[in-house]
């Protein structure tokens, strides 16, 4: 696959507002040739495939009913990503034999264009290529496209355990799984991606849109996709694309065949400088450098992107940029200079210093489509931390902030001590002996976004009257699950102590303890696992004297 930028000398370009216009950079991008399947490994694949089919015919695993095709798509993306559309087509099969030498004039697609390809080997395109975008290395590395079944069937071969990061023609033997499909034909599905194929043997039924395998790169490729090739039961290829210039269907095979051209918005981002795109993996460098970053601050130059397949001449996009409150910071348009198989543009603005902090807003609108992307500038928001603002020294209270998904958290403390649940949203303190205290905690985001909340704690010295004689007085571990631990410390004998755990009914549960208590350090030791989860007060209590602690039992 080859990158190319394109001189914005003849690029259709408007802005709205009074902003200076900036020329957007991108283009095209499009597959360099390669023959998919050599024709020493052609002959290998058809002579294990007709072995297979014998035997899986004798044993009576091929005896299906012959339904009309109706073909689903080959891919899709995976849970857990979110781009609009995961491709490109780059060929479909090539229906003229004659070679185009240093012109298209020898190639003819199903639709009569020249989206295919021919070598002077005599090689002719036999299949649809399918490739990944934007960033093929990253989406491939992070499994980001499933190759799927386009029709139920019984797996007839497979290839597994070749190379899957080869960027050039070759004669190495691809992954691939091989399918007899319900209507007879026979599917290769390859240059999958590297021991990721389906777990299923040979001989065994997969339902339609079942998972094949990931799309690699392997055998003779120059990036990751699928090149899907159909035969008929005679050996006759068959390309499941109905149009004029396709002699092998007089029906589409398709349920719902695609348009020659299908404008699509794949994706939209936001960088923080040029994205960067990669020919070949190497061990240094294994994915690209998307210098993708949803995170900026005010002062700093933000690119907005958006990344196309089959976008055609003169086809216009619209694109804004909104504040926090919806209001339009940019909006401006271009029209596509080309028609490409896949293509990408972007602009860059710095943020001005006096623009709002909090989540913007990055939408373009394209071929009916409207795609929006957040992205933050400034730190993130966060609630202020829930806990009590004042206290006493010496005593262990809970703060939190409310769970989100997926962001770290990172507490940090002055006067006290974090004695547990330090890396989660809610930490048990111990203050210290000071008059204030102070506690902060920095959330970072999937994206690596900052946010940052802070409260102070006033301490104040326990009554004398309430706890006299009381040097410290220490629970842990708070929370706690099977046992709480007592650390005391007298400045004098006390006659009388009792040590009780109070539910939030102010009930008195446990009698910790009842007697006389001598000067020094005291270190006590009490089961809870087979008290009900909640909130409890530990509370003791000298005569009319008493002074009490918050703990969780989890």
């Amino acid at each position: 696959m080859k990158t190319f930028f394109l001189s914005a000398a003849f690029l259709a370009l408007t802005f709205f507002g009074a902003f200076a216009q900036i020329q957007p950079r991108g283009g095209a991008y499009e597959a360099a040739f390669a023959e998919c399947v050599t024709t020493t490994e052609h002959a290998r694949i058809s002579a294990m495939l007709t072995q297979n089919i014998a035997q899986l015919r004798q044993e009576g695993k091929l005896a299906f009913a012959r339904n009309a095709a109706s073909y689903g798509w080959p891919i899709r993306q995976a849970d857990g990503f979110d781009y609009n559309a995961v491709y490109g087509i780059s060929n479909y099969v090539d229906h003229d034999p004659a070679f185009s030498g240093q012109n298209n004039n020898f190639i003819t697609d199903y639709n009569c264009g020249n989206r295919s390809y021919d070598l002077a080997s005599g090689y002719n395109h036999t299949g649809t290529d399918i490739f990944l975008w934007p960033f093929k290395w990253e989406m491939m590395e992070n499994n980001q496209v499933e190759v799927i079944a386009i029709e139920d069937g019984v797996i007839i071969g497979k290839d597994d355990g070749n190379n899957d990061k080869n960027c050039s023609f070759n004669s190495n033997p691809w992954n691939a799984v091989y399918l007899m499909h319900a209507d007879g034909s026979i599917g290769w599905y390859g240059h999958l991606k590297k021991n990721s194929l389906t777990s299923k043997a040979i001989g065994q039924s997969v339902n339609k849109g079942e998972f094949l395998g990931h799309i690699g790169s392997s055998g003779s490729s120059t990036g990751p996709h699928l090149h899907l090739e159909l035969y008929n039961e005679a050996g006759e290829l068959i390309d499941p694309f109905v149009g004029t210039c396709n002699p092998t269907v007089e029906e589409s095979c398709w349920e719902e065949q695609k348009p020659y051209r299908e404008p699509m918005l794949n994706t939209i981002m936001t960088h923080s400088t040029d994205p960067m795109f990669l020919d070949c993996p190497t061990t240094q460098q294994p994915t690209e450098n998307t210098n993708r970053d949803n995170c900026f601050m005010q002062g700093e130059l933000i690119y907005y992107a958006a990344y196309f397949h089959d976008q055609e001449m003169n086809q216009v996009a619209n694109y804004r940029v909104l504040r926090p409150n919806g209001s339009v910071y940019k909006s401006w348009s271009h029209a596509s200079p080309e028609t490409y198989n896949a293509s990408y543009w972007y602009w860059w603005y710095q943020m001005p210093s006096f623009e709002p902090s909090g989540t913007w807003t990055f939408e373009v609108s394209f071929s009916g489509q409207t795609l929006t992307h957040e992205f933050t500038v400034g730190e993130l928001e966060l609630p202020v931390i829930d806990g009590s603002v004042t206290s006493v020294p010496l005593a262990t209270e809970i703060y939190s902030i409310p769970f989100l998904e997926g962001f770290e958290y990172s507490w940090s403390i002055e006067g006290g001590t974090i004695i547990a649940g330090e890396n989660t949203n809610e930490v048990t303190i111990e203050w210290g002996e000071f008059e204030q205290g102070d506690l902060c905690v920095d959330v970072i985001s999937q994206d690596g976004c900052l946010g940052s909340s802070c409260i102070s704690v006033q301490l104040n010295p326990v009554n004398t009257q309430q706890a006299e004689g009381l040097k410290r007085f220490s629970v842990f571990p708070n929370p706690a699950q099977d046992q709480i631990h007592l650390q005391l410390e007298w400045k004098e004998p006390i006659r009388r102590l009792e040590i009780s755990l109070i539910n939030s009914l102010g009930q008195e549960v446990v009698k910790v303890y009842e007697g006389a208590a001598p000067a020094g350090n005291w270190h006590l030791t009490e089961p809870v696992s087979h008290l009900p989860k909640g909130i409890y007060l530990i509370n003791l209590k000298s005569g009319d004297q008493q002074i009490s602690k918050k703990i969780l039992i989890e």
